[in-house]
């Protein structure tokens, strides 16, 4: 009730009320939504103004989406309905809800603001990027607007685009709780001395639910019951939540779509490649697929199976991260690390696998002063079983998972991670060996377990074997490792040595330092004289000359800076040094050097057209303005530029822009 204290029911809801609030402000009338009260006593301007029906603002309304939704005007003045005929509706701009900045009101589409003599100057377009889908497969199918638009008016759509207010109009604009009509035929059930439930039924717009159903308002849910029993039976004023069988308990995937962007579409593998193939776009061919060493290709459907039915024995690894529900401070880092310890040991005790346990590692992980938790997880299994259901069965033990940290008012998640913490490297360690090196996945520094413990009961843990990785994708078909990928996994160690060379850079064709002077000072020189860069003597953490002097009797420098920032700052500025006759590269790693020789070679052929480094990445370029490819080894370059291979494009030339 709007007014009158002691016209409201003195009823305290202990769960969900069955009828919503019935609206007390002026535009109750538009809606049919007004309380009794406010009913007796609404103005006459109300009833002039046109009707508003509360709307799915969906492409295709469909009850089997969930969305919020909103009080609009889906009639013209003649009582003409705006719904749009299917040619029309196919055109989703025509579909798309609109608001008048002038008057303030809301329309179902353009079609509608038109006939109420609204002006196209004065109208907003809601959002209309929004895409749902019941299943997250065709979520994650990579559409065209084309083929979205098939999903979405088929019988029963399987997506679905929902249109939203801007974010300047969403105070403006009233959301509501959508329901059906009443079926037309329904009247025909209802008992004749009984017509006021089929004209409440239709004139009031207050949703109740049953528990089971959401009506328009509790006279259509006395009109259903009538039509199913013959009678009406009691009906409840509130529900328990678990009870109630409501729309929003059936939840869809959404995802952003830009529709003004035309979207690669992926080339079919039976197009143009074999059934054991897949086509990367980016490399304009075919690319095998391939398994993990445990698996092979199966072609119906192209799947990994296992190689057999049953393994022996196998070595798993699993790695984990572990987050807090706030910032903490390391302090409390270096305390929470035996608890996260004791959490994860109860895990394989409780789940029995504290016989096949081989290591556990702790990691603090820093990202920017935000402190995380990482753990790596061994296990060796020296009986027969299903090497699928091991890793589903670790993955259910050690999916996702929350607890509080008593004492610290903080809770921690956890997760599985896809990626290992270690190298993967083949070089005579042992698996589980302490001598490993760790990286952190999110900054790539070299890490050092916090806590460790160890438990090589079972000589499996300590042979060289093939580990298998605890993760979803291990069990997927990938494309074929080329051979450089295939170096990198026996000897990664070239990451981390490039990564300790990330602050270093070479300066060639230096004056040799004279007497009184050093290398420090020479190459504090060159940035001030030619680069305009200010450099303190504390800015250089070592410098050093490499090789002996040139036939022109200059040398090579060598030059480690204090941090990245510095030595990045200098590297990008390097171009000042044009016709100088010095210039600056980044500090490779001998195998890395052997790819830009060969790419030197290549550019002099005109396979390329130019190349660079970044952070001891290197990148090529086929044409002027092409796209920049990466290079992890030599092959491949040959993949991308065969040495045959000429340049096709007559306005190629070579470019400056290189290493």
């Amino acid at each position: 009730m709007c007014h009158d204290e002691y016209l409201k029911r003195p009823h305290v809801f202990n769960f969900t009320p069955s009828c919503t609030p019935c609206d007390c402000d002026d535009s109750c009338v538009r809606k049919s939504s007004c309380c009794p009260s406010k009913f007796l006593r609404h103005d006459a301007d109300d009833l002039t103004r046109p009707s508003l029906s509360c709307v799915q603002p969906l492409w295709n309304p469909h009850p089997g989406f969930n969305v919020k939704s909103y009080w609009l005007i889906d009639n013209c003045p003649n009582g003409e309905s705006c719904h749009l005929p299917q040619l029309q509706a196919n055109n989703i701009s025509l579909s798309t809800p609109v608001t008048s900045l002038l008057t303030n009101e809301s329309y179902k589409n353009i079609h509608c603001a038109l006939c109420h003599n609204e002006s196209t100057l004065d109208l907003i377009f809601w959002k209309q990027n929004q895409v749902l889908c019941r299943k997250r497969s065709d979520l994650l199918l990579r559409k065209t607007p084309e083929e979205l638009q098939q999903f979405v008016f088929r019988e029963d759509p399987r997506c679905n685009v929902l249109f939203y207010p801007p974010r300047s109009l969403e105070d403006t604009i009233k959301p509501c709780v959508y329901v059906h009509d009443v079926p037309e035929n329904l009247s025909s059930l209802v008992d004749a001395d009984r017509p006021y439930l089929i004209q409440a039924c239709n004139k009031y717009y207050v949703p109740y639910t049953n528990c089971h159903h959401t009506f328009k308002n509790v006279f259509c849910a006395l009109c259903y019951q009538e039509s199913l029993f013959g009678a009406i039976k009691q009906m409840p004023i509130e529900c328990k939540e678990d009870n109630t069988d409501r729309l929003d308990y059936f939840k869809t995937f959404s995802a952003l779509l830009d529709f003004d962007k035309e979207r690669e579409v992926p080339t079919l593998e039976n197009e143009i490649c074999a059934w054991d193939q897949m086509y990367d776009n980016r490399m304009g061919k075919c690319l095998d697929l391939t398994c993990e060493k445990e698996y092979v290709l199966d072609q119906n459907p192209v799947d990994c199976r296992p190689k057999f039915f049953e393994w022996g024995e196998n070595i798993y690894e699993l790695s984990m991260i572990f987050k807090f529900s706030r910032q903490v401070d390391k302090e409390a880092v270096d305390n929470l690390t035996p608890y996260l310890m004791n959490i994860l040991k109860k895990k394989v005790t409780q789940n029995n696998f504290s016989e096949y346990l081989c290591v556990i590692r702790i990691f603090e992980l820093d990202d920017n002063n935000e402190w995380y938790f990482g753990a790596l997880i061994g296990f060796a299994i020296n009986k027969k079983h299903d090497i699928d259901n091991m890793i589903e069965k670790l993955i259910r033990i050690f999916e996702k998972d929350d607890a509080n940290l008593h004492g610290y008012d903080v809770n921690i998640s956890s997760s599985i991670l896809g990626q290992r913490f270690h190298l993967s490297q083949n070089n005579g360690h042992f698996e589980f060996s302490p001598c490993r090196k760790y990286l952190n996945p999110m900054t790539l520094a070299e890490i050092i377990p916090s806590s460790s413990l160890e438990l090589q009961s079972s000589f499996l843990c300590t042979e060289v074997s093939s580990t298998i990785v605890v993760a979803d994708w291990y069990r997927c078909p990938k494309k074929q490792k080329s051979q450089c990928q295939i170096w990198n996994l026996e000897d990664t160690v070239d990451d981390l040595e490039q990564y300790g060379r990330r602050n270093s850079l070479r300066f060639h064709n230096c004056p040799v330092p004279g007497e009184g002077s050093d290398t420090d000072k020479t190459v504090i020189d060159i940035c001030k004289q030619r680069l305009a860069i200010e450099l303190k003597d504390d800015d250089i953490f070592r410098s050093h000359p490499i090789g002996k002097p040139n036939k022109d009797g200059n040398i090579q420098i060598i030059c480690r800076f204090k941090n990245w920032k510095i030595k990045n700052k200098i590297y990008l500025a390097k171009r000042n040094l044009k016709k100088s006759g010095i210039f600056i590269t980044e500090d490779l790693t001998k195998y890395r050097q052997g790819i830009v020789k060969e790419l030197a070679s290549a550019k002099k052929a005109e396979r390329v057209h130019s190349f660079c480094t970044s952070d001891g990445r290197i990148f090529t370029k086929l044409y002027d303005k092409g796209h920049k490819y990466l290079i992890r080894c030599i092959k491949d370059l040959h993949d991308l530029a065969p040495p045959q291979w000429t340049s096709s494009d007559p306005e190629a030339e070579t470019s400056d822009n290189q290493y």
